[in-house]
Order: C-alpha cells, then sequence, then structure tokens
C-alpha cells in the first residue's frame, strides 16, 4: 500500500490550466526524500472526472489521497470527496493549495468528506503526518498538535495547529519531475505564447512581503521571500532539456527579482553554462524591483519577456488595492525594460471595488500609452480570506453564505462595484480588449508568435475565456 496519492482535479477551463502542477511536484519529492512513497494524478491530463474518478483510482492502494485546491476546484472537488468516502469511508482525505491557505477553516466545513486540510506549505507538514499515520498516533492530541499547518475537525470543533515555512528551499529540492512528466502538456504554455516549444515552469523562490489587498500569497507562502539555490536551479535546467527535451523555461515565481544578487547569479550562471535556451517570466514580476543592470543581464541570458503587475491606471486604486507603485514608476519601469528589447505583459484588474467608468478608462488610456506587447486582463474576484474580501465582508457588501465558489476566478464575474451593473463592466472589459488588441502592430507582433494551427486554437480558446468569460 502506497502512503499519499496527490490528484489535481479536472477543471472545467483546461485552456489556460494546462500546464504541470508544479506545487505537487516539490511535495513529492520531499515526501519520497524522507521514505514515503507517492504517486501524481493529474485529472486534467487524463479527463478524469469525479463520476470516473474510482474507475481509474483503486483506493486500495493509498493510505491518504490528497486534492490540490484552486477556490473554483471547491465543487468539484466535493463531488470527489464524497464518492471516495461513499466507496470506502476508512480512507484518509486531505486538502490543500491556495483555497486552503486562504480559508482553511470554512474549506473544510464546505468539504465535509476532507478529514484535514493542509495550510500553506505542504512539505513539512505531510511528512509528519504521514509518520504519525504509519507509527498510529495520528489520534494523539500531542503528536498531532505538533503537526504544523494542520486544520481538522475535533468533537465539533475546528483546530489549527501553528504556521511552518521551509526556511531552506534546498532541503526540499528539484520538483518530482518524473510524476508530472513535462512531455504530457504539449504545447500548452504559462500564458499565451513562447519563442519554443516545449517549455516548462520552474520555481526560483517562495514568499511576498507586499499587502496587495486583493492576494493571498503572503498567507500561502509566507512573507519572507525566500530563494533556491541559483546554481541548482540551473542543474534543475539541464536535467529537463536532457530528459525530456525541453526547449524553453517560464518561471513563475510571485517574486523572482525581489532578490537582485541572487537574479544575477542565476543569470550569470545560464550564459557561463552555455544553456543557451529562451525564458520569459509570465507569472507577474514587481515592476519596482527591476533595474538597468538586473534587465541588461536577463536579456544577455535569453529572457524575452517579462509579465508585470500594473493592476490599474488610476493613482486612487492602486492606492487602495495597497499595490505599493505609482503610475510615475509604472511609467518609468515599462520604459525601462522596453530600453533592453524585453517584451512587456502588463496584468490589469477590471471591476475593483470603487471602479468606475472612469477609472477604467484610465486603465485602458495608460494600456494604450505603455509600451506593452500584451495586457492580461483580469476580472476583480473576492476570493475567500483576502483582505479586500474581508472588508467587503466588513462593510456588509457581500457575505460568506451567498458566495459561489464555482464563479470565484479572474475569468469570472462574480462580483461588480457599486457605481456599475454588470453589462456595463462587460462592455467595458470588451472595449478595453478590442482597442488594445486591433492595433496592427500588436496584431503584427502575436500573430509572429504562434507556432502552428494546434497552438492557434489552444490560443484562440484562451483569447474566447478571457474576454467572455466562463
Amino acid at each position: 500500500m502506497k502512503d499519499l496519492l496527490l490528484v489535481k482535479p479536472l477543471r472545467l477551463n483546461t485552456a489556460t490550466q494546462m500546464y504541470p502542477p508544479i506545487g505537487l511536484g516539490f511535495l513529492s519529492a520531499y515526501l519520497k526524500k524522507k521514505g514515503c512513497s507517492v504517486e501524481i494524478l493529474d485529472c486534467d491530463v487524463k479527463n478524469i472526472s469525479p463520476q470516473q474518478f474510482l474507475r481509474f483510482v483503486d483506493l486500495d492502494q493509498y493510505r491518504v489521497i490528497g486534492f490540490r485546491l484552486f477556490t473554483s476546484d471547491m465543487d468539484r472537488t466535493k463531488k470527489y470527496l464524497d464518492l471516495i468516502k461513499k466507496s470506502r469511508n476508512e480512507i484518509i482525505t486531505v486538502v490543500g493549495g491556495p483555497q486552503v491557505g486562504s480559508d482553511p477553516i470554512d474549506t473544510l466545513k464546505y468539504l465535509q468528506n476532507a478529514d484535514y486540510g493542509v495550510y500553506g506549505e505542504g512539505e513539512s507538514c505531510m511528512v509528519e503526518f504521514l509518520n504519525a499515520l504509519r507509527n498510529g498516533e495520528l489520534g494523539k492530541p500531542k503528536i498531532i498538535m505538533n503537526i504544523p499547518n494542520l486544520v481538522w475537525k475535533s468533537n465539533g470543533e475546528y483546530l489549527l495547529t501553528p504556521t511552518k515555512f521551509e526556511p531552506d528551499l534546498d532541503e526540499i529540492g528539484a520538483p518530482d519531475w518524473d510524476e508530472i512528466n513535462p512531455s504530457s502538456y504539449g504545447a500548452a504554455v504559462h500564458g499565451f505564447f513562447s519563442q519554443k516549444l516545449p517549455t516548462c515552469p520552474i520555481i526560483v523562490t517562495r514568499g511576498c512581503p507586499y499587502k496587495c489587498t486583493f492576494c493571498g500569497s503572503r498567507e500561502i507562502t509566507g512573507y519572507k521571500v525566500r530563494s533556491r539555490d541559483p546554481d541548482k536551479v540551473i542543474k534543475e535546467i539541464k536535467y529537463l532539456k536532457v530528459h525530456y527535451g525541453i526547449q524553453e523555461f517560464q518561471i513563475v515565481d510571485d517574486n523572482f527579482t525581489a532578490n537582485r544578487e541572487n537574479v544575477i547569479h542565476f543569470c550569470k550562471a545560464l550564459i557561463d553554462e552555455k544553456i543557451d535556451m529562451p525564458w520569459n517570466c509570465p507569472n507577474g514580476t514587481r515592476l519596482d524591483t527591476l533595474t538597468d543592470e538586473m534587465l541588461k543581464i536577463m536579456k544577455e541570458s535569453g529572457c524575452y519577456e517579462i509579465s508585470v503587475g500594473i493592476e490599474s491606471g488610476n493613482q486612487k486604486i492602486l492606492d487602495s488595492m495597497k499595490k505599493g507603485l505609482t503610475l510615475q514608476t509604472i511609467r518609468e519601469k515599462t520604459d525601462l525594460i522596453n530600453k533592453h528589447n524585453i517584451d512587456i505583459v502588463g496584468f490589469i484588474m477590471v471591476g475593483y471595488p470603487l471602479e468606475t467608468t472612469d477609472t477604467i478608462e484610465d486603465s485602458r488610456k495608460l494600456a494604450l500609452e505603455l509600451p506593452l506587447k500584451r495586457v492580461s486582463l483580469t476580472r476583480f474576484s473576492p476570493f475567500p480570506g483576502i483582505p479586500i474580501t474581508e472588508e467587503l465582508i466588513r462593510k456588509g457588501k457581500i457575505s460568506k453564505e451567498s458566495m459561489d465558489y464555482s464563479k470565484l476566478s479572474y475569468m469570472s464575474w462574480s462580483y461588480v462595484p457599486e457605481d456599475l451593473t454588470k453589462m456595463k463592466l462587460r462592455w467595458l472589459f470588451f472595449k478595453f480588449f478590442i482597442t488594445f488588441y486591433s492595433r496592427p502592430h500588436i496584431i503584427f507582433h502575436n500573430i509572429k508568435g504562434i507556432h502552428s494551427f494546434k497552438h492557434f486554437k489552444l490560443i484562440l480558446r484562451k483569447v474566447i475565456n478571457f474576454v467572455f468569460g466562463i
């Protein structure tokens, strides 16, 4: 019998989610290093719905089944858990991931058939959890209370153990790429485009010291930015190139550029080791961390594109978001990136509380003014546990009881500011998208990035999802 099956649930919208579950890869690698037996099942790759799960998985093979959970996965994951418990009630079920990190207790209240939740980082928690299970000590209060990052229900009360974030990311090591084989994901990329295929995501850092009200990253990965040894990341990239034929990598950290010395070390190593692979940062980079020296060596080492968190073209909205950016800094830093001939993708949010027609127009006009090659428009969503959601609940603008988890994503209109209607919001979003992408030089640039007809169809699906929502 194996200790653990880690599951990435099937998502309704695979157009934007078909890439390796790298977080599960880290967890698997660490657990195996500590002597645990682990398998990973990506239900997207094999198109396994909750109703089909028991045909693919022999429950008798596993002590524990764990699900990685985003907010929009809640309803489907509930179906998986209900079916598992109905078939074999004694199996232990665990949920983890961003949703649990942001809102651990309400997650377990909703997922009645989840025995435990892991909030925050899961590596140390799951090692101690599985050891306690194998030793028959999971029911002992002194043992379970010493397992970090754990939430569970006991005698009608929900209990949480203290939070722990792994101080040394090199102790975790590289992801278990054999379990999350990047070759299984075809032409999928994190974002829309790449210079070469196949690509693969990598993570170099964890942690976020910033206080953006619309994000729960600090609760999930901690306030302190911790970095992996750049030389070990280079070794991982070489492994991906040799064993899986990866031709491009994508750094999907929240704060890759937070540590200037590490970025420069990493880029110099890419050059010295003659890795000769294009790379980009598609997950949103802090503009105020970028320097001329950093961008110069990033370009020299193969970086061709950076996604940056702009979020709004209105200073009052930026201040309300606690973004810690000024419009002047946004203009100066995007000009600096452009000077180094690195393409820029701007992340801009539409529909944040306090938004009006005028503030959204400010964002649209700024996007047209800046040297952006693409703009990634996201819809504001009041995710559970994030600061702005808690504020909206306190003010009586929304309620926990009315939350529809299936609609809580950057792809859906789950909230409408007071001064707008949903129809008006949709129109402003559509106008923003069309006026940005209908310019000839933008059309030409993005057409050049299409690799094949298959890639074109994938992009078309993504565009339809981004413009019209789920």
